[in-house]
C-alpha cells in the first residue's frame, strides 16, 4: 500500500506501531491496521463505471511496478487440490455430488 500511495494510487496507508512496523502478530498470524478511505459503494453500477475501474487498475499495475516482494498465490489452480482437501467434507453442503465431481474433475 505505501509502495502505491507514493506513487500516486489512493489506497489505504497501514498504521505504524510504536516500533515502527506495519505488520504485526495477532492470535499468531500476521495482522496490520489500515486507514480507511472516504467514499461510497456504488448501488447500481453502470458501464462507465467498469471503464473508470478499469482505468484504476491500470493505473494501480503501473504504479506497482518495481515492487520487489512476491507471493505465491496460494489461489492458483496449483493451489485448488490443497483448498479443495481442505473443504472436501463439506463440499456436498454448497451442492449435492460436489465432491464427488470435483474429485472426478481432475484435483487430485
Amino acid at each position: 500500500m505505501e509502495h502505491l500511495a507514493k506513487r500516486g494510487v489512493n489506497c489505504p496507508q497501514p498504521v505504524h506501531a510504536r516500533s515502527g512496523e506495519a505488520i504485526g502478530r495477532l492470535a499468531g498470524r500476521a495482522a496490520a491496521i489500515v486507514t480507511f478511505l472516504d467514499g461510497l459503494s456504488v448501488r447500481r453500477p453502470q458501464a462507465h463505471h467498469c471503464g473508470q475501474v478499469g482505468e484504476a487498475l491500470a493505473r494501480m499495475h503501473e504504479a506497482g511496478a518495481g515492487f520487489a516482494l512476491r507471493r505465491r498465490n496460494a489461489l492458483s489452480i496449483d493451489g485448488w487440490p490443497s483448498l479443495f482437501a481442505s473443504a472436501e467434507a463439506r463440499a456436498d453442503e454448497v451442492s449435492p455430488h460436489l465432491a464427488e465431481e470435483t474429485a472426478a474433475n481432475s484435483m487430485r
